[in-house]
């Protein structure tokens, strides 16, 4: 997976943005909307151009630790790792 240069406009503040067109014109994004179609758009390229799978999407939605961040404003299945412990990652039906 890719990370996602989103601003968390609530720790900068108003102050950030002054340096919204510059950092728009670097990649940055300011809205979820944009995060978003980004990591679509991420996804699709990887399906079209190497090996994803419906599993390797799987796991990458299910056990990556970097998707930690995104679960307060989503709805993505994941596997709390903190909560759970690694041992769950053993688990088969």
């Amino acid at each position: 997976m890719a990370d996602i240069p989103l601003v968390d406009q609530g720790f900068y503040g108003n102050g950030i943005n002054c340096y919204k067109e510059g950092l728009k014109t670097v990649g940055v994004m300011f809205e979820y909307g944009e995060a978003y179609e980004f990591m679509g758009r991420h996804l699709m390229s990887l399906a079209a151009f190497s090996a994803l799978t419906k599993s390797r999407l799987q796991l990458d939605l299910f056990y990556l630790t970097k998707w930690k961040a995104a679960s307060p404003i989503s709805s993505i299945p994941s596997i709390d790792l903190d909560h759970s412990g690694k041992e769950i990652l053993c688990f088969k039906m």
